[in-house]
């Protein structure tokens, strides 16, 4: 009851949304740091690229204009166990990118209803089929190129 009266009160007062997790899922928490200990370990294994686009860890909640292999390792690893900036990546991400589009990939909506946030009004897309994911996401993209298609068209008027 106390857990209920809390979300109530930071939906009607300070228009916070939050999402009650999976006890077995500690997320975002100090308990998860073996885990991320664990996952650095793999990490440091991997090969990574520079990225076509930004890279956005919203554990840190800005870009990072040239991310080195150290800043894709510590930003994935410490992001199981640490608290992440998720209001202010989504704030970051808009004024940035006025017209952003968010698509949740994954048989959860979690992200999908932390946008359901009364501060911003964003189009956001879940692919949630878990029998056909690849054909769902391209319906998604292809309903992204049809409204970009769109408002495209309404800009050269």
């Amino acid at each position: 009851p106390a857990v209920e009266e809390a979300l109530r009160i930071l939906d009607a007062e300070h228009f916070a949304t939050a999402v009650v997790i999976e006890k077995k899922i500690p997320m975002h928490c100090s308990t998860f740091e073996p885990v991320g200990r664990r996952f650095r370990e793999h990490l440091e294994t991997v090969s990574f690229t520079a990225p076509r686009i930004p890279y956005f860890p919203n554990r840190l909640g800005c870009t990072i204009d040239v991310p080195s292999r150290e800043d894709f390792v510590d930003n994935l690893a410490t992001h199981v166990h640490s608290p992440v900036l998720w209001r202010h990546s989504i704030d970051a991400i808009v004024e940035r990118w006025p017209g952003a589009v968010f698509v949740e990939v994954g048989p959860r909506k979690v992200l999908f209803g932390l946008l359901q946030k009364k501060w911003h009004k964003v189009r956001k897309f879940h692919v949630d089929s878990q029998e056909d994911t690849r054909s769902h996401l391209d319906a998604v993209i292809e309903e992204l190129r049809v409204l970009a298609a769109e408002e495209a068209r309404r800009h050269a008027v």
